[in-house]
């Protein structure tokens, strides 16, 4: 795993810069959508940079791996879910009520 992870953080670093560079505009300005296309984009490589480092053989928490359950906000993870795939869902045609 410990290969894999770093084959994974480098194209991810590479992409995370290019977000905030994106997000910075000095190549231009951007639109409201593509501002929040970019915290979506940026919200997900957070998530796949923390998922990599759970992973990691060197983590500490690797050495041995338990697992832990935590009271959550469903709801707040479904709105979450719902506002990222809505506007692709409606894009395609596809059947989809809003979340709100």
């Amino acid at each position: 795993m410990g290969s894999a992870a770093h084959d994974l953080k480098t194209p991810l670093s590479i992409l995370n810069g290019y977000v905030e560079l994106l997000q910075s505009e000095k190549l231009g300005p951007l639109s409201e959508r593509q501002r929040e296309v970019l915290r979506d984009m940026q919200a997900s490589g957070k998530r796949l940079q923390q998922f990599i480092q759970d992973f990691s053989p060197t983590a500490p928490s690797n050495r041995r791996l338990k697992m832990h359950y935590a009271t959550g906000n469903i709801n707040q993870c479904l709105s979450d879910v719902c506002r990222l795939w809505s506007t692709r869902f409606q894009e395609r045609d596809w059947l989809f009520t809003s979340c709100e």
